[in-house]
């Protein structure tokens, strides 16, 4: 597990997500597109990692991804990277890793923070539509404001976060396609309320409300609205020092809307609900044992016009157990078991062993196995949507779970100037689920306008395997650095090829100074992210006809980000993200504008207040 603090966030600039995770983790890619951003994470894509807040499964998805907007980086305390196949705690979806969102708890009686950022972008053949956005500024590519208050007082305590940002999106006109990345507008409230309700009895109640409103750069007088809804209630029961039971019951709602300007009317299109009860124990036993037990039921209901009947529901029930054992002063070994029923595809049953051993103060070696599953969703399996005239993609009904054997094998040395480890990791996945091109003559109700059709199919077997380097070291005169260097191949072995959209290998190297002053703190950084080889495969809109095994050559990204804290209360940063200006147009997938200067400004008042 690797730990992203708040305070690392800030160093390097993540007012997104994307930016957080990639500006850290090299073998975490995100490629940014028309409908948002999509991530691959060690030779997997985004249907395979699994993102959580504070625990929590988020609704809403999209080729495998959530919306990555509704993560309000003001917010969070820490991001946690869990990687390799953890469907036992984690269940379905959980094969390449899980990333867990923890958002910030009030610290102090009272406190009040503003925090604001924004970026520039001119790139050439820039088109915005009059019909949506009039008079703007077109080297203005983004900017958000972030409004924090937060109060403590006796057992209570309360934290509002209002997010407000804006993009302008960008264009570039091609012979054969158009590149695009929308302008949108985004709103985001996230409340959380807590109260000790006596010394052994904790509850923690948080709402939160998103909305983003995508435009169109054509002149389509029509665009997409996105909302979210969500609500999470939890109880911490502290049986002892050492023992507690926590429930959690979660509910969380995302619809998206077409929205037609000329007449005023909004149409949903899409409405996803996700239902989800917890309760866990954990144990302090005998014997240097720490015992988690517990179980689930979730639910998700999904509608929109693009699957048979509109509506479908698919609900699990699961008891999960694992055992953390300390053997001796050396050893330490985790075995966990799951087993899940699902409505449609009955029950399963995943084991997970990992063990650890100290050679020595500084060295350590890890080695894991662990059973990963995937159900498949329900748009995989009821699909009937047709993207553009003479194509249709189909659902599936007879597909079966996805499940992969994980195994992996790290080692680490840490003194008091560097940290130096290399992970291993092979992941088999069997009966993975791809979209193939089929006979359209073998699908009964099939639409007689089209000229190709693609349907999902489990194929044989697959497999990702690779190999990742890290180093961080500290130097004197405030010198630091943070190396990492991924080699991974996600190989279709039904077809002997790699499978499209992953890329084969990436690198990040991360130079940073510390300025240290009574009048000023200055942390300077610069980021160079290396993004090998991608396989892709490229539809032509007018022939229907795929080119594949297309290339994407290696490319380097470079960017400066400084910061500057003035005072305790007012803090600056900048910098030049994409310093030599690479961009990637001509190829059809990830969108890179170009250049882009940024500047932004953080004031906590309560510092103010208490300096004064």
């Amino acid at each position: 597990t690797q730990l992203i603090p708040s305070k690392r966030m800030k160093e390097i600039r993540g007012v997104n997500i994307s930016e957080a995770l990639e500006s850290y983790i090299p073998s975490i890619n995100f490629s940014r597109g028309k409908f948002g951003d999509h991530v691959t994470m060690t030779g997997l894509d985004a249907k395979y990692v699994l993102f959580l807040v504070d625990g929590e499964r988020m609704a809403g998805e999209n080729y495998g991804n959530i919306d990555y907007s509704r993560l309000n980086t003001s917010n969070i305390e820490q991001i946690e990277v869990l990687k390799g196949a953890s469907s036992t705690l984690y269940g379905s979806n959980a094969i390449g890793g899980v990333i867990n969102i923890i958002t910030k708890n009030v610290k102090e009686p009272l406190e009040v923070s503003y925090n604001s950022g924004l970026s520039f972008l001119k790139p050439e053949g820039i088109n915005l539509s009059p019909v949506t956005i009039n008079s703007i500024n077109q080297e203005l590519q983004d900017f958000q404001n972030n409004l924090y208050t937060g109060f403590k007082f006796n057992n209570f305590s309360s934290s509002t976060m209002i997010k407000q940002s804006q993009s302008y999106g960008f264009g570039y006109t091609e012979p054969s396609y158009l590149l695009k990345s929308d302008p949108n507008k985004i709103w985001n409230i996230n409340q959380k309320f807590k109260y000790d309700i006596s010394d052994n009895l904790d509850a923690v109640l948080k709402v939160n409300y998103f909305s983003r409103e995508r435009f169109e750069i054509d002149l389509i007088p029509i665009h997409s609205k996105y909302f979210n809804i969500g609500s999470n209630l939890k109880l911490n029961y502290k049986l002892n020092n050492k023992d507690n039971i926590q429930f959690s019951l979660n509910s969380d709602k995302y619809l998206e809307y077409d929205v037609f300007e000329n007449i005023n009317k909004n149409e949903k299109t899409y409405d996803n609900v996700i239902k989800h009860f917890r309760i866990l124990g954990n144990f302090k036993l005998p014997f240097n044992q720490y015992f988690t037990i517990g179980s689930e039921y979730l639910s998700e209901t999904l509608y929109t016009e693009r699957i048979e009947g509109d509506t479908k529901n698919v609900k699990d029930i699961t008891l999960f157990v694992q055992d953390d054992i300390k053997i001796g002063a050396k050893l330490n070994s985790i075995i966990g078991l799951r087993l899940n029923q699902n409505t449609i595809f009955g029950s399963k049953l995943v084991p997970q062993t990992s063990l650890l051993y100290s050679l020595s103060k500084k060295i350590k070696m890890r080695g894991n196995f662990s059973m990963g599953y995937r159900t498949p969703l329900i748009k995989e399996r009821y699909m009937r949507f047709q993207p553009i005239n003479g194509l249709t993609i189909y659902g599936n009904d007879s597909l079966v779970p996805e499940n992969s054997f994980h195994y992996s094998f790290s080692t680490d040395y840490t003194n008091q100037l560097f940290n130096f480890s290399v992970i291993l990791y092979y992941n088999k996945i069997k009966n993975q689920i791809l979209e193939l091109q089929t006979d359209t003559t073998n699908i009964l109700n099939y639409d007689t306008t089209d000229i190709y059709s693609f349907k999902y199919f489990n194929v044989s077997e697959a497999e990702a395997y690779g190999i990742e380097f890290n180093l961080l070291a500290k130097f004197p005169y405030g010198f630091s650095l943070l190396g990492s260097f991924n080699v991974n191949r996600n190989w279709d072995k039904t077809k002997s090829r790699q499978i499209w959209g992953q890329v084969k290998n990436s690198g990040l190297i991360v130079i940073s100074h510390k300025f240290l002053h009574k009048k000023l703190n200055q942390i300077t950084s610069f980021h160079i992210k290396y993004t090998g080889e991608t396989i892709y495969k490229e539809l032509n809109e007018v022939t229907l006809e795929y080119s594949e095994n297309l290339v994407m050559p290696p490319h380097w990204v470079f960017k400066l980000v400084v910061n500057q804290k003035v005072n305790n209360w007012l803090s600056f940063n900048y910098g030049v993200d994409n310093i030599f200006n690479y961009n990637n147009i001509e190829y059809f997938i990830g969108v890179n504008p170009g250049r882009r200067i940024f500047a932004g400004l953080q004031i906590d008042f309560h510092e103010l207040y208490l300096n004064q």
